[in-house]
């Protein structure tokens, strides 16, 4: 994972991840009035996403940022949320991988969807072609629960195990994606800090694939059907 940028705030990040997720996802070209959030309590900014149907939790706990180009080696190495392969104890990428877990991913993903339309993006990554810097990943450093990976992928889980499944279709080392890697938490309330990752719940008889899709559309924010995990933000256990 090479850092082509350094240092980005917490607020540049957001903002262009909403550009994402406002206008690839729902279509909608008007963002929110990022002016009026208060952008020095990372409570006040969790409450802003969640208000607004962003991703809350790490975004907002994250104060400093690194812009990185990522290869699907790098994917391997990163964990993603634990309800997609439930049936996995492990949820590094590449180690499911070697274990045959994304064998017929293509076929599970399509069952899933019946007559919804297949997200933009597989068809892309499918047939091997890189996605745009205006399609972010967010990611973090993992915790203990996610070793050994590397990385938590935050946004973007699908994509990533959809590059990790046709890794044939791009060269080892080719740049696929661009994104956001969180490097400084905000302890401004404490060595820990009640920001968690807000992640779907494994509901009996949902697939993995419905799970991913509703993750990427970005339901993160939905009352009872979503549950909180404590997160030490500083990467200790």
């Amino acid at each position: 994972m090479r850092i082509v940028q350094e240092g980005l705030s917490r607020r540049a990040v957001i903002e262009k991840y909403a550009i994402y997720d406002f206008q690839k996802k729902r279509g909608s070209q008007l963002l929110p009035n990022f002016d009026a959030w208060n952008w020095s309590s990372a409570d006040a900014i969790d409450e802003e996403l969640c208000r607004v149907g962003l991703k809350t939790g790490i975004p907002a706990g994250y104060l400093s940022w690194h812009i990185v180009q990522i290869t699907v080696p790098d994917f391997r190495e990163c964990a993603v949320v634990v309800d997609i392969f439930s049936e996995q104890r492990q949820r590094q990428l590449g180690v499911i991988e070697r274990i045959g877990g994304l064998v017929n991913w293509e076929e599970k993903l399509f069952q899933h969807l019946g007559d919804r339309q297949v997200p933009s993006w597989y068809d892309h990554i499918k047939h091997g072609e890189v996605l745009s810097d205006s399609a972010p990943f967010l990611l973090r450093p993992s915790v203990s629960c996610e070793r050994p990976a590397q990385w938590y992928v935050e946004d973007g889980s699908g994509r990533a195990v959809t590059f990790v499944a046709n890794a044939k279709a791009f060269a080892p080392l080719e740049t696929v994606a661009t994104g956001f890697l969180g490097t400084v938490p905000d302890v401004s309330a404490g060595a820990k800090i009640d920001i968690v990752p807000v992640e779907k719940c494994a509901t009996p008889g949902r697939s993995p694939a419905s799970l991913i899709l509703e993750a990427e559309e970005g339901r993160m924010c939905s009352g009872g059907e979503t549950w909180m995990r404590s997160l030490s933000l500083n990467g200790r256990d």
